[in-house]
């Protein structure tokens, strides 16, 4: 079973900086310092741990989109009032197994519910292949591909809420 679990910012900094700093997080998140900073300014209720059976097992976070930075990159076609989301699976073995869109649904589900947003994305570099596939299992489709000015090409996957 899967569950969006809060997060407490003080006490589980150092679980999410060690899995920031784990190879296949960093291969698609970036900095860790950078996405550390992120978690730290990242509001409680826009966060939280992705739990199996009990057990965090990776993080969700997300935001209302910022239009006038995406239109800066020329992603004119995300509504406003969007959420964006990332997220990753910290524990290396249990990629690949059906956690993340699981963790989407519910993060859907709690949006339809607290917010009026149009729809919730995903920016996944081009080459991050498994994303591509958990994104699609989890109901998303691909709205459109940018040139990030961190990441570089990236896949923007939409899941609709309205």
């Amino acid at each position: 079973m899967v569950e969006l679990v809060l997060v407490s910012p003080e006490q589980d900094r150092p679980r999410i900086e060690a899995w920031l700093a784990k190879p296949h997080v960093t291969r698609w998140w970036g900095d860790p310092s950078d996405r550390l900073a992120q978690f730290d300014a990242t509001p409680r209720d826009n966060h939280a741990f992705i739990a199996t059976n009990g057990e965090a097992v990776g993080y969700i976070r997300w935001e209302t989109v910022d239009l006038e930075a995406l239109q800066s990159v020329g992603l004119d076609e995300v509504p406003e009032g969007s959420v964006d989301c990332d997220l990753f699976i910290g524990e290396e073995g249990l990629t690949g197994q059906g956690i993340g869109p699981c963790a989407i649904e519910l993060l859907a589900d709690r949006l339809k519910q607290l917010t009026a947003a149009p729809l919730v994305g995903f920016c996944s570099s081009v080459e991050n292949e498994p994303a591509h596939v958990a994104l699609g299992r989890s109901g998303c489709t691909l709205l459109t591909t940018y040139d990030d000015p961190t990441f570089g090409p990236c896949h923007v996957f939409v899941r609709w809420l309205r």
